[in-house]
This record gives structure tokens, sequence and C-alpha cells, in this order.
């Protein structure tokens, strides 16, 4: 959902019973009886799906990140794009809540994390108008993990992009959970004067 000065609101819920049912989201702004919001109504609280492989896991996140597919919300993320990368490339930058993510227990109190990062640009019609999925795999020290569960994980993705409106699904894997986060930006690219 956007607000009046095109910032994006997030949700996460404060319980973690995965029972299967239905929970409710309710919007509202204060103050302010006529106002036309767009959000997701609900969600099903699904635990964890035990037993998929790292492919299968895989193969659903490129579900996920499909034209049209439901947003995904079991991890939370912020993007910022810029022009940085200089011509039609555009440059992401990933910021990722690693409350959601799973991290294992790596030597010396370490913790690591493996995730897969991507994003896929859609023109006006079904196709592609181009796409990137990353591995990311660190191994954090304890300082490390208190940083980043702070501050959230930092990403940096480049994808080029022919000019004109796109929407661009951007999405995280964790390949340790399954658990998966989708959103959809609008975005238009502008013709490059020679």
């Amino acid at each position: 959902m956007r607000d009046k000065a095109g910032e994006t609101l997030t949700y996460a819920p404060a319980h973690s019973a995965f029972d299967g049912k239905y929970r409710s989201i309710r919007v509202e702004v204060n103050g302010v009886k006529s106002a036309r919001l767009q959000y997701r109504r609900g969600y099903f609280a699904t635990p964890d799906v035990p037993g998929l492989s790292s492919e299968q896991k895989k193969q659903a996140f490129i579900a996920a990140m499909q034209r049209n597919a439901p947003a995904s919300s079991g991890i939370l993320l912020k993007a910022k794009f810029s022009n940085a990368a200089g011509g039609n490339n555009v440059q992401i930058d990933y910021a990722i809540d690693t409350r959601d993510l799973e991290l294992q227990d790596a030597s010396n109190c370490d913790q690591k994390m493996n995730i897969v990062v991507g994003a896929v640009a859609y023109a006006s019609g079904p196709q592609q108008a181009n796409r990137i999925f990353q591995a990311f795999d660190p191994t954090l020290s304890p300082d490390a993990v208190a940083s980043v569960a702070k501050n959230g994980l930092r990403v940096r993705q480049q994808l080029a992009l022919a000019p004109g409106p796109l929407t661009i699904r951007l999405g995280v894997l964790d390949l340790t959970s399954g658990r998966m986060g989708t959103l959809d930006v609008p975005y238009g690219v502008a013709e490059v004067s020679r």
C-alpha cells in the first residue's frame, strides 16, 4: 500500500501461532473517513513445509516471482532504486529483515544464512523485460549478526532495463526455512539521450 507521499507500509505478525487459520488485516487512516486503501485483507498462518529440497524451494520462489502471483509476506524487505550504475542500469539496494530468516550455527559462534535475492522486471506485455537471481550465503560473526538484526541485511543488485514503464517484482527466499517475501514496485526508465 502507498500513502500520498508514495511510501510503502508493511505489516509483520506479532504472534508465531502458525496453525493454518485465516488472520484478518485491517488498515485505517485516522481522521479520513473516505480513504480508499488497497492492501491485502488477510493471510493464512501456515507453518513452513518441512522436507522440501533446495531445488523445490527455488522452484516455488520462481513461481512466486511471476507477474500477478500473490504477494508473499514471509520475509519483510525494503528496496531503494537509483541510477548509480549509469545508462539504463538500475541499482537496487535491499534492506532485508533478518528476524524472518533462519540462521544456522557455524564455527566459533558464527552464524550462516542462505538466501536467494531476485528482481524480475515486467513491461506491459506478458514477457519479462529482464531478471536477476543471486544466492548469498554469508557467515556472520556475533557482532555482524547483531548489526544486521538492528539495520537489516544490505544487498545490492544491478539490472539493465529498457526505457518505459515497468513493474519490478522483488523477492527474497530463505533456503533454510523456505520462507519468502515479495514486493511489486512500479518503475519507469527514462530514455537516455545521446
